[in-house]
C-alpha cells in the first residue's frame, strides 16, 4: 500500500489557518510522525518498505516562483508530508 501522509505538526498548522479563515468543518487528526517506528508497532505483519518526503524526489527549478521554492523547502526541513510505502506479510 502506498499513501500520503502529514506529520502531527503540519495538521496543527492546517487547523489553525482553516480555523482563522472561519472553516469549522476541515480538521486534519491523524499524522505521521516517523513510520519506521509507527506502522511495526500496529502489527508485526506491516513492514516498511519505504518513505520518504513529498519532495526528496523532486528536482527544485530554479525558474520556479521563489515563494514556491520557499514553502517546498519549508514543508522538507520540517518533514511535512511523506510519502510511505507499507508491505503486508502473511
Amino acid at each position: 500500500m502506498i499513501f500520503d501522509a502529514t506529520s502531527k505538526l503540519a495538521n496543527k498548522v492546517v487547523n489553525l489557518r482553516a480555523k482563522k479563515a472561519g472553516e469549522k468543518e476541515l480538521r486534519f487528526y491523524f499524522g505521521v510522525g516517523n513510520p519506521t517506528k509507527i506502522f511495526p508497532k500496529w502489527s508485526p505483519n506491516i513492514q516498511i518498505h519505504d518513505w520518504y518526503t513529498i519532495w526528496a524526489r523532486t528536482e527544485l527549478n530554479p525558474n520556479w516562483n521563489a515563494q514556491t521554492i520557499s514553502a517546498i523547502k519549508k514543508s522538507e526541513r520540517i518533514k511535512a508530508a511523506k510519502i510511505v510505502h507499507l508491505k503486508f506479510l502473511k
